[in-house]
């Protein structure tokens, strides 16, 4: 289980977000590299240079190489295999982070200027998230709660900034007015607004500015959250949650009596064995080992998936899904099977659920075809696994790598058991040190030919 949860953290973090969906659109990033987006364009979030909307998954022009996308409130991010940060849509609050006081928006895809190689992106509803290789992090937009990790004044960044007091991150997310990082010792950092208690930090508060810890979170692999919630999945497949519980998006967590909402984590009854999660806030989807998909909390236009509009507030499970891998909570659902399938549920008047004249679907069911396909061969490890040789292993001082002749290595990555990227080589390699590491165990990730290969490592 720990293992299974480790490999789907560390696929996200080689190949990125490959799936998005926003406040009224959504986003895919393709295996060659293409970004195509359908919904709502009125602030150009579609990037298609006009303002006409899309019911229709169509290309977005004039970018590729992509490795990850991420649709915000109503703009959208997208992260190239060489760092660089493309933007595009709303940027009222200066989120795009192109140097310009909003509300002057981009309609088509716009550099953003270089802040050093990034690795991560996020797009929250008025703020976005930057995680760079050197693993600090970097804001954009809206400050007013402090989001971007600073006492306002500032009230918001055009530019990039950077959050004070933070390294040796491993993931972060972007919510509504705060935010949420993952470090590498496996605890989870809050900062913004916090007018439920969703920072984590025991009481109700307008806002706290300054990084800190959440508390009681530890053995961290997770984080996701939005409007007015906060979850954190573990390395023991369980599920917490805090903030408001108006639509039982903290399952029954809450004792009768209390008020509804929570300032310290509650873990999520029902539901086990998760590997990954996702919430835009009212709703939960949860991804658990055995491929299929779970959901909890508001459902008042089908969010959930399970065939109602009723809310639930214990997890069910997603009608119309199996060997799932990948999962997306916005105005629509999203997941992708093994093989590649696109799936979308929920409600969209503006297209998002890339349907053509579907506007809500009940339970989930595939898009309509588009030539693309999001998957980098999850399900189909070909030869590569079984014909690449790591040895010695257990090791004390370096790994070794065999490859058969005419596999082409892109990238050499070893993880470490939370998670935490502890090597990198960005080339062809046939050997790779590791006598200043720690014992345990580790995780090698191979990337040949578009594909990844995953090796557990012993290091003595």
């Amino acid at each position: 289980m720990r293992f299974l949860a480790i490999f789907i953290l560390i696929v996200g973090q080689v190949f990125g977000q490959r799936i998005s969906s926003g406040g009224d659109h959504s986003l895919m990033v393709c295996k060659d590299g293409k970004v195509y987006a359908a919904g709502n364009n009125i602030d150009g979030q579609l990037g298609n240079g006009s303002l006409a909307s899309d019911s229709i998954f169509q290309q977005v022009l004039g970018i590729d190489s992509i490795k990850s996308v991420q649709a915000g409130g109503w703009y959208s991010i997208a992260l190239q295999n060489n760092g660089a940060v493309w933007v595009w849509g709303n940027n009222f609050s200066s989120q795009l982070g192109l140097g310009l006081n909003g509300p002057i928006n981009a309609y088509v895809p716009t550099r953003m200027d270089s802040i050093g190689p990034v690795t991560q992106i996020s797009a929250g509803a008025f703020h976005a998230l930057y995680l760079l290789e050197d693993s600090t992090v970097w804001g954009t937009g809206n400050n007013q709660s402090g989001e971007l990790g600073q006492i306002p004044p500032p009230y918001g960044h055009v530019r990039p900034g950077m959050v004070p007091g933070l390294n040796d991150v491993i993931k972060i997310h972007a919510g509504n007015g705060f935010s949420l990082v993952l470090r590498s010792d496996s605890t989870v950092w809050s900062f913004g607004s916090n007018g439920w208690g969703y920072l984590g930090r025991g009481s109700v508060s307008a806002s706290a500015s300054a990084p800190a810890q959440m508390d009681s979170l530890t053995s961290v692999i997770d984080i996701t959250g939005g409007g007015y919630n906060s979850f954190a999945l573990t390395s023991d497949g369980k599920v917490w949650g805090l903030g408001r519980n108006d639509y039982g998006q903290l399952s029954n967590a809450i004792p009768q009596g209390q008020l509804d909402f929570t300032a310290k984590p509650v873990m999520i009854s029902g539901v086990d064995s998760i590997v990954a999660i996702s919430s835009l806030g009212t709703h939960v989807l949860a991804l658990k080992s055995d491929g299929t998909v779970w959901a909890w909390g508001a459902n008042g236009y089908g969010h959930l998936g399970n065939g109602t509009t009723n809310k639930v507030s214990s997890p069910t499970k997603v009608i119309g899904l199996k060997g799932i891998v990948e999962v997306n909570a916005g105005v629509a659902g999203m997941a992708v099977d093994s093989a590649g399938q696109v799936y979308t549920w929920g409600y969209s008047p503006d297209g998002a659920l890339g349907s053509d004249s579907i506007h809500q679907k009940l339970i989930a069911t595939p898009i309509s075809p588009v030539s693309c396909n999001p998957i980098i061969s999850l399900s189909e490890p070909k030869m590569y696994a079984s014909s690449i040789e790591v040895y010695p292993n257990p090791t004390n001082s370096a790994i070794y790598l065999k490859l058969q002749e005419g596999q082409n290595m892109e990238s050499l990555e070893l993880y470490n058991s939370t998670g935490a990227l502890v090597k990198k080589v960005n080339h062809a390699a046939s050997m790779l040190d590791v006598s200043d590491l720690a014992p345990g165990m580790y995780v090698l990730a191979i990337k040949i030919d578009g594909e990844l290969v995953m090796k557990k490592v012993v290091k003595e």
